[in-house]
């Protein structure tokens, strides 16, 4: 109301030059926004999304580039934390490599096919292959729950647990009154949130820090958007004494739980874990439990690592990636995992919107006769989502690549199985957020028994995936086409 009624008193002949001057100034900022995103260096293809925004929606383009477009990858909270988690790594691997490094010629020899996948990650310095483990698939979030809730109430040491989304419902309510009994009696619990994912966690963390957890909001957005919005801790992990451990799809809340009857049906996968994997996803956890708490840590000794000399058969790297990461080394296991393929690749994933890199790997695979079958959601959780991802049908469909598509309700698994050895599972989308923006992590299982397990209930899910066909996806109106072209323009930003 001030400004207009300075605006009012202003002599007309000069409020023309404050309109010029108006102009003026915000075609600098464009011009600087563009030089800054050049100078930068970026990926031309998001470069010419990012000025395609600017032209289309002027007002609007440049909100969006500096609420999520800003490049923070090179910013010193990243670069630091890249460097130390590099360190860690590395001080972890001289204290367990020895044990683990003889594990790799059994490796090589059971896994020929997909012994470069976790060369790969070694050679990268991101993952110590494990072995003895004992995998447990989880189908959706009434079986996770579950037996989260008791591997929780038998904890003799320390639960750790980071989430993307955690909200405060019944669900929630459950883990987190589950957290503070143990908490209370003598158990080290520390929980890490994601301030963005978990917007509807309203007063748990009080009530849990109350009720003796340590708990720490993951990159805080201290109320503005503009700050840190775009790059957040998308993983979902659950360490219990060193020796249990869960990773997946599936956060904490109702909506994860299909016995509640609020919501359409979810389909989602977690897996838990017992065995020397367990140590990797505990290594993941402590690197963010140090950045998120501004510096606190704890030893890479017994009881938080312990080696398991008896337990299952499967090997697995267990992989996390991130904005500090100096490669997108999750985009490159999938990638690797995809080329390593001898027969088939089985993959479900929400959100297809994925890079040149992956789908050229995905059209070599089909090209070279091998079986790739791709099971996405019928529909979206948005229109925009659902016109990007649509917009990479018809050239899959042509490469030879079978699309299913899941209308049982929505589909939210990430797995993927490679021939009849490997099978990952984790927190990676198929898109440049999950490759390049997001914190991930993913585990790669190079087991026949749960490759066994997991094809079995991909093969369940297709029964509700009518599968498409090029002649019925050339069908669509025009108008349907266009807004796929225009959203796909716009998939470097997602």
């Amino acid at each position: 109301m001030m400004l207009l009624s300075i605006l009012e008193n202003i002599n007309p002949e000069w409020k023309g030059y404050l309109y010029v001057l108006a102009w003026v100034l915000f075609a600098l900022i464009y011009v600087g926004v563009i030089v800054t995103i050049l100078i930068e260096n970026r990926n031309p293809v998001k470069s010419l999304a990012y000025i395609l925004i600017f032209i289309l929606l002027p007002g609007v383009g440049l909100l969006v580039y500096f609420i999520i477009g800003r490049d923070q990858r090179y910013k010193k909270k990243f670069t630091f934390k890249g460097t130390g988690d590099l360190l860690r790594i590395r001080e972890f691997s001289e204290v367990y490599k020895p044990y683990f490094e003889d594990i790799r010629r059994s490796m090589e020899a059971e896994y020929p096919g997909q012994y470069s996948v976790s060369q790969l990650f070694s050679n990268l310095r991101q993952s110590i292959l494990t072995d003895k483990n004992k995998i447990e698939i989880l189908i959706n979030g009434e079986q996770k729950f579950e037996s989260l809730l008791k591997d929780i109430a038998t904890a003799r040491h320390h639960i750790h647990m980071e989430y993307y989304i955690f909200n405060d419902d019944e669900t929630g309510n459950r883990v987190a009154d589950a957290l503070v009994k143990m908490a209370q009696q003598g158990i080290q619990v520390r929980f890490i949130y994601d301030d963005f994912g978990s917007s509807e966690i309203g007063d748990l963390p009080e009530i849990l820090e109350t009720g003796g957890v340590e708990v720490f909001a993951f990159d805080p957005l201290r109320g503005s958007l503009y700050t840190n919005a775009n790059y957040r801790n998308h993983r979902k992990i659950v360490v219990i004494d060193g020796t249990v451990s869960y990773i997946g799809g599936i956060n904490i809340g109702n909506d994860y739980d299909n016995r509640r009857k609020d919501h359409r049906y979810w389909r989602d996968t977690s897996v838990r874990l017992c065995g020397n994997a367990s140590n990797m996803l505990q290594l993941q956890f402590l690197l963010s439990y140090k950045y998120a708490s501004g510096g606190k840590t704890f030893p890479f000794d017994f009881p938080y690592f312990r080696l398991d000399h008896e337990g299952g058969t499967a090997f697995i790297d267990i992989v996390g990636s991130g904005p500090d990461s100096a490669k997108p080394y999750n985009m490159l296991g999938m990638v690797a995992a995809v080329n390593s393929a001898l027969s088939s690749v089985s993959i479900t994933n929400p959100y297809f919107i994925p890079n040149a890199e992956f789908i050229t790997a995905l059209e070599l695979a089909a090209g070279s006769g091998k079986h790739v079958r791709l099971l996405l959601p019928e529909k979206a959780d948005s229109r925009f989502v659902q016109w990007a991802m649509d917009s990479y049908i018809r050239q899959i469909l042509r490469s030879g690549v079978e699309v299913y598509r899941y209308r049982k309700g929505f589909i939210h698994a990430k797995t993927m199985t490679i021939d009849d050895t490997l099978s990952t599972i984790g927190t990676v989308n198929l898109d440049n957020r999950s490759f390049y923006l997001n914190f991930e992590i993913e585990a790669y299982i190079y087991d026949r028994e749960t490759n066994k397990i997991m094809q079995l209930q991909f093969e369940e899910d297709l029964k509700e995936s009518p599968r498409l066909t090029l002649a019925e996806w050339e069908k669509r109106s025009w108008v349907t086409r266009v807004m796929e072209s225009l959203c796909r323009l716009l998939t470097p930003l997602l």
